[in-house]
């Protein structure tokens, strides 16, 4: 079972954001057409050996680390799942942000179909307040060279990074042909890759990135606050980020029980199953998943038969 993540409203404003950023050519004559100015006319282009970026002038800094981030994460979705995910990337800015009427607020990725992402070129001071608002504290603090902006403004860019590849993930397991008996198991999944991920290319953020998902999880009400019916439609950001909150914790006991990133085991398990992963065996492989979902969410989940 697939969680709903998208209105058809929704769906239908990503379709038409897609045909306004591949239909637009980086040149300044495709702008002139209805004698009006489009910043979306002047995107650019990286192409990487196997992630596009699209990105708008001024930020080619931000675009190649994206690049170069992406073509892990590419690498890491066909080792585990054998999809060869084709990603094009499109790196934005707060004008065309809002020219391409992305959904979701300029600070948070947003899918555009199965194979195209739209992320942030910057932070500035609309991704800081969402930020505020969605961790309910102080931004973290951010190690590393600031390329461009304030302290809190890098820390925006940087949380929505780690959403960003969330994202990633969710497309990576679309197109993987692996799917669950039961509704949790998408989620726990795109977790335990988002988890490996971090512990594989940037293990010295892992307490940095397990505070970010405690202080998502609080902001919704705290383990079992929702009921998992819930979490498959939330109605708010706070809503779904507590469900990816609830899901990367299950990702993180695993990881501290084998002491290693999960996703080779759990995919090597998929694997055995021709992709057609049961519950039960979840549960069976790993123990620590049934006392996880009697915490998780709210009333007593359907448990499954051994």
């Amino acid at each position: 079972m697939k969680r709903k993540r998208a209105s058809s409203a929704g769906l239908l404003k990503a379709t038409l954001a897609i045909a306004m950023l591949t239909c637009l050519l980086p040149s300044s004559s495709s702008a002139s057409s209805s004698g009006g100015y489009s910043p979306l006319a002047f995107l650019l282009n990286l192409r990487g050996d196997a992630v596009r970026i699209r990105y708008a002038p001024g930020s080619l800094d931000r675009a190649s680390h994206i690049q170069d981030r992406f073509e892990l994460l590419v690498s890491d979705c066909k080792s585990w799942t054998h999809n060869p995910l084709p990603l094009v990337v499109y790196v934005l800015g707060s004008e065309e942000w809002q020219a391409a009427e992305v959904e979701r607020p300029y600070g948070l990725p947003q899918r555009l179909s199965n194979s195209e992402l739209a992320v942030a070129s910057w932070g500035d001071s609309e991704s800081v307040g969402l930020w505020r608002d969605l961790l309910g504290r102080r931004l973290p603090v951010i190690e590393g060279t600031v390329l461009r902006g304030s302290p809190e403004e890098v820390a925006s860019i940087a949380l929505h990074n780690l959403m960003a590849v969330v994202e990633a993930f969710e497309m990576c397991l679309a197109g993987s042909g692996i799917s669950g008996d039961q509704p949790w198991i998408e989620g726990f999944l795109v977790q335990v890759m988002t988890r490996s991920f971090i512990q594989k290319h940037e293990a010295g953020r892992l307490s940095e990135v397990d505070g970010i998902f405690d202080s998502l999880s609080e902001q919704g009400g705290g383990p079992g606050a929702l009921s998992l019916n819930q979490t498959l439609e939330p109605d708010s950001l706070t809503e779904w980020l507590w469900a990816e909150a609830q899901f990367y914790q299950a990702a993180r006991l695993l990881a501290e029980e084998k002491g290693k990133a999960p996703a080779k085991a759990v995919f090597k398990l998929a694997g055995k199953r021709d992709g057609d992963l049961k519950a039960a065996d979840l549960v069976a492989h790993f123990p620590l998943l049934a006392d996880w979902l009697n915490a998780a969410f709210e009333g007593q989940p359907v448990m499954p038969e051994q």
